[in-house]
């Protein structure tokens, strides 16, 4: 052997998390969506209600990286982490301690959200529980 072979002290890790679904109606229990079996004068299902053809809200999508500098309130703080959004503006961020809601006002892109989540992992570094 002519040297030591190096490693490096750090991994990237990637998991898949998705870029949502096309589909606008939530199925019954029979596959069939709301107000496709109903009898005349019968009203749709509301707990089966379409979904909104939109899929960013205020310039930002479930799955962005973002960092919101909340100014005031329970949240009080700087957080970074992958938002979920409302279509009426309030977000919840999900960062490596726990989950915060703000407004989309607080929030500024880090990252357009491609449907993986990336982290950087000492090497040895295992989830197992």
């Amino acid at each position: 052997v002519d040297g030591v072979v190096s490693y490096p002290a750090q991994v990237v890790v990637a998991n898949a998390t998705g870029r949502g679904t096309y589909r606008r109606a939530q199925p019954d229990a029979y596959g069939f969506t709301a107000g496709h079996y109903r009898k005349p004068g019968e009203s749709v299902n509301p707990s089966k209600g379409h979904k909104s053809r939109r899929k960013s809200y205020f310039g930002f999508q479930t799955g962005d990286l973002v960092r919101a500098v909340v100014p005031k309130g329970k949240y009080a703080g700087v957080h970074v982490g992958r938002v979920a959004v409302r279509a009426r503006g309030s977000f919840v961020i999900t960062t490596r301690v726990g989950k915060v809601e703000t407004s989309h006002k607080n929030c500024r892109l880090i990252q357009l959200g491609d449907g993986w989540s990336w982290s950087v992992q000492p090497e040895g570094f295992s989830h197992a529980a």
